[in-house]
């Protein structure tokens, strides 16, 4: 009864442990699953937003055309088979004859309009018409999307949008109202609609094809990012760590070519997506675009002069002006982050830049310069911080799992240790004597692996205290060398310590953790030599501000490392060769507690080595120097320690840093 309980009880407590660590992979999966759905929603939703943005600037594009059209009660051109009389336009003066003997058709606003559409669509992909529920020209005639619009716009709805196909392409329609101005009575008296009534509509369609193709790729890195997290966070929950790859995107604005007229310069501008601005030589506001005002929330005659710094943000106010009346001043270029906020209290982030307009003399004549709204960008730049922060947090966290689990480890293993041992007080045959010898060989490397491991995840963890006190080097170097020549000579290497004269007798550090990594490059050295031997060299390399650096030098003649591999050997669980791992043992962690430990404690850590001639690790670290001592105990003999002085020799820890 007793035995069977004893089976059961583990595996009960593993069935739970199972059941839990699934339970928390399904929610983990949930709430990724639930963060790619939103995301997802969210570029669709970006996509529709971007489609928005272009059909507004198209039709408030020829809206603005079509007004300046009507302010000027149409223009005359010559008649073109491209542009022949407008039949439905009846004027008394629709066709003229110049006193130069030229004819010319008169080109009312609408026809302007629907030919500028027509030639905008053909060049730039976009779809533009104007319509109306009671036309005069069949070619103003609405579809059945346009028509429905119309009866929306007329019911009071300010605007009416929505995806379509036109052609198997999908499309954003977009129908804004057209009101009755003064100027279009002249040719729609008739309609019977009063100025400032709705007239018609205007619409653009702008493909999605392209919005779509830019979404389809941040879909992908979606799907792949939240892929990546979700593999890392079921890792995570056995020892991993989350990673997220940090993606920023960048912005340029381009400014369109310059005029020196000023109405020409207006009229190229309002079809920019960024706002656009023009200084005269002093700095004072002379123009901005209607993007700029969309941006701001101000109009051109609020932004003339100093009146564009009202939309500074109070806590942006002093840099912007300071930095711009230097710009002015230095008659160079400006580039600035800072905040706009608008009248009715929105803030928007943008980047601004400006450089001098000069005359064919040199002359700066004024400053034309842009503003790019980057609020979207400054969101990314949170969420990356936000997630690095993350990512840092579970970097900890791994770091305390392992460490915990290392803990774990070692009580058993040190449990079979002890039973090993006491088993070896006992009679034992030939064969059990091997089959113990084969238990403890693999229970001292799982706790030498396991004691590495512990160590790595204290280190990364911040965890390592390091301790100052003063110790004799040289004895503390000829211990270690007992156990090291004893592990040469079961191999056959030969071996020699040497320590130059200029070394100081006492130093003050952690002992403790500097002969910790020693040992790990020496007992490397050893594993990886088959044939020569191995020399340990000990010398000064200038001072420091409170004390002295030592560089210890390891130098084998065992397999060497290939140059492209020199930094790569100090990772965690990386060897040179991995077939090595097989051959020679070891986990791979002891180069990279080195490393760490080098960190530590102020100093640094390298190799030089080529394949076949063996290897040379420098470990460099800096001590303070301990009051002398009149007496120190001896180092023992060179027999009994294989500890050799430099002398006026050559020295041996030159390397190459």
């Amino acid at each position: 009864m007793t035995v069977e309980t004893t089976r059961y009880m583990p595996q009960r407590a593993g069935r739970k442990e199972w059941t839990m660590l699934v339970l928390l992979a399904l929610a983990w999966s949930v709430a990724v699953g639930g963060s790619l759905v939103w995301n997802r929603y969210q570029v669709q939703q970006k996509v529709l937003a971007d489609a928005q943005l272009e059909a507004d600037t198209i039709i408030n594009k020829d809206l603005a055309y079509r007004r300046w059209a009507t302010l000027h009660g149409g223009v005359y051109v010559h008649p073109t088979r491209q542009t022949p009389p407008n039949p439905w336009l009846h004027l008394p003066r629709r066709d003229v004859v110049t006193t130069s003997g030229d004819r010319l058709t008169l080109m009312n606003p609408a026809y302007m309009t629907r030919q500028m559409m027509t030639l905008f669509g053909e060049q730039y992909g976009f779809r533009g018409h104007i319509t109306s529920l009671t036309l005069k020209n069949p070619a103003n005639a609405p579809d059945n999307w346009e028509r429905d619009a119309l009866s929306r716009l007329q019911q009071g709805e300010k605007r009416v949008s929505q995806v379509t196909e036109i052609n198997h392409q999908r499309y954003l329609r977009l129908m804004l109202p057209m009101f009755m101005e003064k100027g279009c009575l002249t040719c729609h008296a008739d309609s019977g609609v009063p100025v400032g009534g709705v007239r018609g509509g205007i619409s653009a369609a702008v493909p999605l094809e392209r919005h779509e193709r830019i979404a389809a790729g941040s879909l992908k890195g979606l799907l792949l990012a939240h892929s990546g997290i979700w593999l890392v966070g079921l890792t995570s929950l056995s020892g991993g760590s989350a990673l997220y790859r940090r993606q920023k995107a960048q912005l340029a604005a381009t400014e369109g070519a310059l005029s020196n007229s000023q109405v020409r310069f207006a009229a190229l501008t309002q079809a920019s997506p960024t706002g656009v601005f023009q200084t005269d030589p002093s700095g004072a506001c002379i123009f901005v675009n209607d993007r700029w005002c969309v941006m701001a929330g101000i109009t051109p005659e609020q932004a003339a002069g100093n009146g564009w710094t009202r939309v500074i943000h109070p806590a942006d106010q002093q840099l912007v002006q300071a930095t711009w009346q230097r710009s002015v001043d230095e008659q160079r270029a400006l580039h600035l982050e800072f905040r706009f906020q608008r009248p009715d209290g929105k803030t928007t982030w943008v980047y601004g830049q400006s450089s001098a307009m000069q005359d064919t003399q040199g002359t700066v004549i004024g400053y034309v310069g842009t503003i790019t709204d980057i609020s979207e960008q400054k969101k990314v730049e949170q969420a990356l911080l936000a997630a690095k922060e993350v990512a840092e947090d579970a970097s900890r966290a791994k770091s305390e799992f392992l460490a915990t689990i290392s803990h774990e480890l070692r009580t058993p293993l040190n449990g079979v240790m002890g039973g090993a041992q006491l088993l070896e007080m006992t009679t034992l045959d030939a064969e059990q004597q091997e089959y113990l010898a084969m238990v403890t060989m693999g229970a001292t490397q799982e706790l030498a692996l396991v004691n590495n491991l512990l160590d790595l995840t204290v280190i990364e963890a911040g965890g390592v205290k390091l301790e100052k006190a003063p110790f004799l080097l040289r004895d503390t170097l000829t211990e270690a060398a007992k156990r090291w020549k004893a592990s040469c000579e079961v191999k056959g290497l030969s071996w020699s310590l040497k320590v130059d004269h200029e070394v100081p007798e006492v130093l003050i550090g952690d002992a403790r953790r500097f002969m910790q990594a020693l040992d790990i490059l020496v007992h490397n050295a050893i594993k990886f030599t088959e044939q020569g031997g191995l020399t340990v060299c000990v010398g000064t390399h200038g001072k420091t501000e409170n004390g002295q650096l030592v560089r210890f030098m390891v130098r084998d003649t065992g397999i060497g490392i290939p140059a492209a591999l020199h930094e790569q050997i100090f990772a965690p669980f990386l060897q040179a060769d991995m077939s090595h791992t097989r051959r020679h043992g070891g986990s791979g962690l002891g180069l990279s507690i080195c490393r760490r430990l080098a960190i530590a404690m102020g100093g640094e850590i390298w190799v030089e080595s080529e394949v076949g001639t063996g290897s040379s690790f420098y470990l460099q670290l800096p001590f303070e120097l301990g009051a002398p001592r009149s007496t120190i105990a001896p180092a023992g003999t060179l027999a009994e320690a294989p500890l050799q002085s430099a002398g006026s020799s050559p020295r041996c820890t030159p390397g190459n840093r």
